[in-house]
């Protein structure tokens, strides 16, 4: 079968917009990875910063939203 050169065009037209958009997908859904895990590990810190001052897991758990279990976890404790 015969395309013209317009069809064949066209097709890579939007073979290039849907690898471009594909990309594009991918970079910001990366980026939003990215920021979830810093995110999780700035938390992680703070924890471990407020457990050396002193806090109790319960504080530590209610100032940052975690449950008690979580703030045990990131610190090292064993359900002490």
């Amino acid at each position: 079968m015969f395309f013209s050169a317009k069809l064949m065009d066209e097709h890579y037209e939007g073979y290039n917009e849907g690898k471009e958009a594909g990309r594009q997908e991918g970079i910001e859904e990366g980026m939003q990875k990215g920021i979830k895990k810093g995110r999780k590990e700035e938390v992680q810190e703070i924890a471990k910063r407020m457990h050396a001052k002193g806090k109790s897991t319960d504080e530590i758990a209610e100032m940052l939203g975690l449950t008690v279990e979580k703030i045990r976890s990131i610190i090292g404790e064993d359900g002490v």
